[in-house]
């Protein structure tokens, strides 16, 4: 009995375990956002979308080269000729939201129906001759990167704390979850750039979580019974 419940134990550890370890490029399937409308604006365009079941809205800057439907050019998502990649899982459709920036477009927000764990950014051809930036309120990672639709670098983008950076570069972003609402400024005017979002199937942490803490429970019930 004694060993049946040590066993147990490592099974609730190992579940709790991984609850808390991120999302690899392994393990992540991500389903991008499917824009279905735009309405484009300079300081109050709005855009929406599904990203699988979970409703996306966003609010700020809507170039004119937005693209929705997945009735746009391919190459937006392009680095060198190649599907932008996160393990294989780069953004799969045309659609994105497309910026200028400049301090006269204030900020940008994203809302979505129901919080995400894991919330991914694609991001296009972000700088140019100067470089554009993004500065935003939740902490990131920098999951991938290439070149941009017209030249840039495999390491055209960079980060400094909350800010991403960019020389004409497409990536990939993580942000620490769960996120309701996604908000930044575009700074820098820059011709030609944009994002979509996308979030992984991976199972939820919390769910994961609260199947090792009822597991944990049972721990000390099963002793009670041994006694």
């Amino acid at each position: 009995m004694r060993m049946k419940i040590s066993h147990l134990g490592a099974v609730c550890a190992a579940a709790v375990a991984f609850a808390v370890a991120p999302v690899s490029s392994a393990n992540a399937q991500i389903t991008w956002t499917s824009w279905t409308a735009d309405s484009p604006g300079a300081l109050t365009g709005t855009a929406s979308g599904m990203m699988g079941s979970i409703a996306v809205t966003y609010t700020g800057e809507v170039g004119s080269g937005t693209q929705i439907n997945n009735t746009g050019s391919v190459t937006a998502w392009r680095e060198t000729g190649t599907p932008l990649a996160f393990g294989g899982q780069g953004p799969t459709t045309t659609d994105f939201v497309q910026l200028v920036g400049g301090t006269s477009t204030g900020t940008n927000t994203l809302s979505f129906s129901s919080p995400v764990n894991n919330l991914f950014m694609g991001i296009a051809s972000l700088g140019g001759y100067n470089t554009a930036q993004f500065n935003f309120t939740t902490p990131f990672t920098i999951i991938s990167q290439g070149a941009g639709n017209w030249g840039g670098t495999a390491t055209s983008l960079t980060q400094t704390g909350n800010t991403l950076f960019g020389t004409e570069g497409n990536g990939v972003l993580q942000f620490s979850g769960p996120v309701s609402t996604l908000t930044w400024t575009n700074p820098v005017s820059e011709y030609y750039y944009g994002f979509t979002v996308g979030t992984s199937t991976v199972p939820e942490p919390s769910s994961i979580a609260l199947l090792g803490t009822g597991l944990f429970g049972l721990v000390p019930m099963m002793r009670r019974r041994r006694k």
